[in-house]
Order: structure tokens, then sequence, then C-alpha cells
């Protein structure tokens, strides 16, 4: 099969299931997604076969080798955190195949951003070179602006973690996870100034952009993210 070829959701959970148990070691994985298919049904749920389906236009390939997709379905979250993820906002959501920048992101998921230009391809902005988002799962949350207490930056995803969360759920499930919401993220630009990733009011696409905290703008609001530990 190509890894182009679009598959049903049936037939996705047993491409996974076929490559899981493909090692007689491995059989307890079933478990482990059955369990998270249970809880967090298919709308909260993307697979990493999902992501393999997609088609990105210059030739790069989402494709997991079968080591990649056995260690992710043996890292599931528990049961416990499981039933968080069910009851947040958020889906759980895997990371690629191996760490990305948020300029690659952005090259590689074009459709999901509002420009291919920008700012913050410039070398002075580093976060945009040197930050990355990598394998394993993730899953976010929300925090109130108004919450006063220190977050250390291991807590708070960086604009590339944000970006290919939010962008690999508009292909797959045709949501944005940020309509209308700008998302404070750990990146910080060339001028230390706070980087927010998310949708303007009446755009399509992600907007990263560089706005002080606490300021709306276009009806926009600003709010923090965290990444859920796992």
């Amino acid at each position: 099969m190509s890894h182009t070829e679009t598959l049903s959701p049936g037939g996705l959970i047993m491409r996974a299931l076929e490559t899981a148990l493909s090692s007689e070691r491995n059989t307890a994985i079933l478990d482990n997604l059955k369990l998270a298919l249970s809880i967090l049904r298919r709308r909260k749920f993307i697979l990493p076969n999902e992501v393999t389906s997609l088609a990105p236009p210059n030739g790069f390939s989402f494709f997991y080798d079968e080591e990649q997709l056995r260690f992710l379905l043996e890292t599931l979250p528990s049961k416990a955190k499981l039933k968080r993820v069910a009851k947040s906002n958020w889906p759980l959501i895997p990371g690629p195949s191996r760490p990305m920048s948020l300029l690659e992101v952005r090259n590689h998921l074009p459709r999901c951003f509002h420009s291919i230009g920008g700012w913050f391809a410039e070398p002075k902005e580093r976060f945009a070179h040197e930050e990355k988002v990598g394998p394993g799962w993730i899953a976010l949350r929300t925090e109130c602006q108004g919450q006063r207490k220190c977050l250390s930056t291991a807590e708070v995803p960086n604009a590339a973690e944000i970006s290919w969360y939010t962008g690999i759920y508009i292909l797959l499930r045709n949501i944005r996870l940020l309509h209308g919401a700008m998302a404070i993220s750990a990146s910080r630009t060339s001028s230390r100034a706070p980087v927010s990733v998310g949708h303007h009011a009446g755009t399509t696409g992600l907007h990263i952009c560089c706005y002080p905290i606490g300021v709306a703008f276009n009806g926009i609001d600003f709010i923090r993210i965290l990444k859920r530990p796992l």
C-alpha cells in the first residue's frame, strides 16, 4: 500500500494492529490500543497511521517504520491519564516520525498555515529553526490567563509543537482547535517577545505572531497552552 492511500477508520486500526502484533513479544499492545480507542473514541484520538496517510506536496513522507509505530503503541498513556485527556477539549496526537522545527512543520503542512512567508523565517529568529516537535504522544490543556503561578518552559509547548498538533488535527478531523484564539508558546523571538500560534478571526490558516501577553487583537483571545504529562 502506498503512503498516500486513504484508509477507512477500521482499516487504519487494523493496519496499526497488524504492525504492532508482528512480533509475538508485543501482543500486549493490542490491549493498549483497544483501551485508548474505547476511552478517547475517534474524534479525540489520532492514530499514527492516519498521519502516515497524509500526502505532503514536497514528497516528504510522514511514514512511521515498524519500530517507531511499536514504540508509540507501547507508550500509550495509562487508563487514568487517558480518562483525563478524554475529559479535556484536547485530543491525543502522535508527534512526527522525526524531530521537526517550526519551519519544517510549515513546509510539510502548508495548507495549515496562513502564508508561506513570515518574519520568523529570518535567521535571527532562532526559535523557528532550532526548537523542535519530536516523536511521542502530545496532549494539551489550557490555563486561564488570570492564574498566577510559576510555569517552567518544559510544561509549555513551543511553537513547533503547537503548530504540528493543531495542523495535524485540522487536516485529519477538519476542526480548528484554536478557532479565534492565540496560544502562547514557550518560544521567544530574538527580542524576547512571546510567540503565539492560532487563528485570526475571519481568516484561515495558522498565524505565528508575537503580540504582548494579555493583549487582544481583532477579538482574538490569548490563552496559555500546557503540555499534559503522559
